[in-house]
């Protein structure tokens, strides 16, 4: 009761696709694991680590049978999950596509608080039901074929609320920042800074 999204529980997920291009054929198979918890600290705060491994079959030579990770991951306006940034791509605090990988392995820890609910706030027209925070923080092991290992680190915060107009149409808006720290000569720096706002239809 007064849950806004899964608390508890666990999901488990593997899957293969290919790119053919050029008359050649680029293999991935990817698998995920995702592990949450109640925690007795506050009424529906919820704990979360979400993990996620991949491998590239194809020529590393092309962008086919490369993986590329960046950003929230979350559109101006968009239809979908509002919070992408638990999507295996995504990697607040640098533009997306923006870190190459054959081979990776990822673990996202996951805080979310206990979701504010809102009375008799707003208009008729418009009007906000529950505000929830969420605070996180990724590792990214990546590999690519003759280049060293390398490490990515993100940590990051996300605001969501949601927001009725006219009683009936429900949207979502979220509010986001990342921080990347990364290894040396990546792109700009060593520390990447990116901020999010997202409105999600229905």
């Amino acid at each position: 009761m007064g849950g806004v999204m899964k608390e508890q529980g666990y999901q488990l997920g593997i899957e293969g696709y290919g790119y053919l291009a050029g008359g050649q054929f680029y293999p991935s198979i990817e698998a995920s694991g995702d592990f949450g918890t109640l925690l007795p600290i506050d009424r529906n705060t919820s704990f979360w680590l979400r993990t996620a491994a991949g491998h590239n079959f194809g020529d590393e030579e092309s962008v086919f049978g490369t993986t590329y990770f960046g950003g929230f991951r979350n559109n101006y306006v968009d239809n979908r999950n509002a919070f992408q940034y638990r999507t295996t791509l995504a990697m607040p605090g640098t533009d997306i596509d923006a870190i190459p990988a054959h081979t990776f392995a990822k673990a996202t820890a996951e805080l979310n608080l206990r979701p504010i609910r809102l009375n008799n706030f707003g208009a008729l027209f418009c009007y906000p039901t529950w505000i929830q925070c969420s605070l996180f923080g990724t590792g990214l092991s990546t590999w690519i074929p003759n280049s060293t290992h390398k490490m990515y680190y993100s940590t990051g915060i996300q605001l969501t609320t949601e927001l009725v107009f006219l009683n009936y149409l429900k949207t979502t808006l979220s509010l986001g920042y990342g921080h990347l720290f990364a290894p040396e000569g990546f792109q700009n720096g060593r520390h990447g800074n990116e901020f999010m706002i997202s409105l999600k239809l229905l």
